[in-house]
C-alpha cells in the first residue's frame, strides 16, 4: 500500500469511518487521477471498473465524506461543477474557459498577510484560482469577448 493512502486511511479511522470497499476503490481511484483534477462522474467510471456494483449515490457521498475530513480539495469550476484533486501542498489552479482543463501552477498559492493583520485570523486552508484561456484555445481563437 503506498504511504499517502496508509494515511489517508488512518486519518479516516481516526475520524470514526470505517474503510469500505467502496471508500477503499473511490480513494484509490483518486489517488490514480489527481493531478487530472477528475469529476466526481470521471471518478464513479473509474470506480465502476474496480468495483461494478458502485452507485453514483454512494461516490457523490464518500467525496463529500472525504472534502470533509480534509482528504481531498473540491475545486468549484465556472459552471458551478466540481472537480476533485487528493490534499496535499497549497498550490494555485488555471481553470481554461474554454476546454474546461484545470492545469496546477507551482509556486506560493497566496499572498502572505501583512503582520498586522496576522493575529486577527487562523486560517487553515487556502485556494487560488485563475481563469482564463490555454494555448490550445487560444490557438482555436477563443478570447474574452471585448
Amino acid at each position: 500500500m503506498e504511504k499517502g493512502t496508509a494515511v489517508r486511511i488512518e486519518r479516516l479511522k481516526k475520524n470514526g469511518i470505517r474503510l469500505t470497499v467502496q471508500r477503499e476503490v473511490i480513494l484509490n481511484a483518486l489517488m490514480a487521477k489527481s493531478s487530472e483534477h477528475p469529476s466526481a462522474e470521471d471518478l464513479y467510471e473509474e470506480a465502476r471498473q474496480k468495483c461494478p456494483g458502485i452507485g453514483r449515490a454512494t461516490v457523490y457521498r464518500t467525496l463529500r465524506l472525504f472534502h470533509r475530513l480534509g482528504l481531498v480539495r473540491r475545486l468549484q469550476l465556472m459552471d458551478g461543477s466540481f472537480r476533485y484533486e487528493i490534499n496535499g501542498d497549497p498550490h494555485a489552479h488555471f481553470i481554461c474557459l474554454g476546454c474546461g482543463q484545470v492545469f496546477e501552477l507551482e509556486g506560493p498559492p497566496v499572498v502572505e498577510l501583512p503582520p498586522s493583520q496576522r493575529q486577527d485570523f487562523q486560517i487553515i486552508g487556502a485556494s487560488l484560482k485563475l481563469f482564463g484561456f490555454c494555448s490550445q484555445c487560444r490557438a482555436q481563437g477563443q478570447k474574452v469577448p471585448s
